[in-house]
């Protein structure tokens, strides 16, 4: 069953409709909680995640008021796909990451975001999905090390493999006037770039200009170009962090692409492992061709990332939501 499960903050209140295909009427529920009690145990998850320390608190604390009222209620059930429009601090949430050690949302739902529930209705629209040559985009910048040069190179010769796609070498030249062109139809589009986050519109792409210097491709810029249907994924670090607007539509690197008519967006919401995102991407990509939904193939790809602890000394800590949970799609789950 698919769910929208929608959060609305208020001052002194947590309210969440969820809306179920084919019930006219959604259901609510309404809670007394204080937005800054909220607001305080999301930041102190981020801030777990980004100094790698233990989040299993922080991600329990926020399962039960977030997800489990839901789960008790019966309003979202075990394989569900979860589709989550948030609202003010639960932006750039890993949801997938939420509840108590060894019962992630992630082990029980697939998972996919909305910017808000007002997109719902594009994201359903019946279309035909683009049937075009995928495409990889692959840069390194000049200060790159060896090993994260080839970590990039890999991952964009496994993705190409995977998709049977082109690959655009941002080296050979204009990245974005090469883009244009062969945009069109694409059916899948991988970054395999740098990217900034820069808060005040100054976020994008790490590329190449036409006289081979790094240069930011702005939101601006990505927006322009035609994405339409196409799944887009970006492997850089933080390219699903997003800035504050007061319409609360978040600005950012996703946003671009969905404006662009991107599908879904895969994305990052903080600093990532190259070698842990060359196994996430390439196994996100393997359940996709094999007829897996995006929702899916994520959470498939995750899980998978998480059980290479086990076999791999150099991935012992992929098992934390760390590295794992960064992953987010937004946009169409199906």
């Amino acid at each position: 069953m698919e769910r929208l499960v929608e959060y609305y903050l208020t001052s002194r209140r947590l309210n969440v409709f969820v809306v179920t295909p084919g019930d006219p009427s959604p259901h609510a529920l309404c809670l007394t909680y204080e937005y800054e009690d909220l607001a305080k145990r999301v930041a102190a998850f981020r801030r777990a995640i980004w100094r790698e320390e233990p989040v299993g608190e922080f991600a329990g604390a926020l399962g039960a008021v977030l997800l489990e009222p839901l789960r008790t209620l019966r309003l979202i059930e075990d394989e569900d796909v979860l589709c989550i429009a948030p609202h003010r601090c639960l932006h750039g949430l890993p949801f997938a990451a939420l509840g108590s050690q060894g019962e992630h949302a992630l082990l029980r739902n697939p998972i996919a975001h909305l910017p808000s529930g007002a997109v719902l209705p594009a994201v359903l629209r019946s279309t035909s999905d683009p049937t075009g040559r995928a495409i990889v985009v692959v840069h390194n910048s000049d200060k790159d090390a060896e090993e994260l040069r080839a970590s990039f190179q890999r991952e964009a010769a496994s993705i190409a493999a995977i998709l049977d796609a082109d690959i655009i070498d941002a080296s050979d030249g204009d990245t974005l006037a090469a883009l244009s062109t062969r945009l069109p139809g694409a059916r899948a589009v991988h970054f395999v770039c740098h990217a900034h986050y820069g808060g005040r519109g100054r976020s994008g792409l790490v590329l190449r200009d036409e006289k081979g210097a790094d240069r930011l491709a702005s939101m601006e810029e990505l927006s322009a170009l035609r994405l339409d249907g196409t799944l887009v994924s970006f492997g850089g670090c933080e390219t699903g962090r997003a800035e504050p607007h007061q319409s609360d539509d978040r600005r950012g690197i996703v946003r671009a692409a969905l404006t662009a008519g991107a599908s879904s967006v895969l994305a990052t919401l903080w600093p990532i492992h190259s070698h842990m995102a060359e196994i996430v991407f390439a196994a996100f990509f393997e359940a996709w061709e094999a007829g897996y939904s995006r929702a899916e193939s994520l959470r498939r790809a995750q899980r998978h990332l998480m059980e290479q602890s086990e076999n791999d000394l150099d991935l012992s800590g992929s098992a934390l939501p760390t590295h794992w949970a960064p992953y987010i799609l937004v946009g169409s789950w199906r």
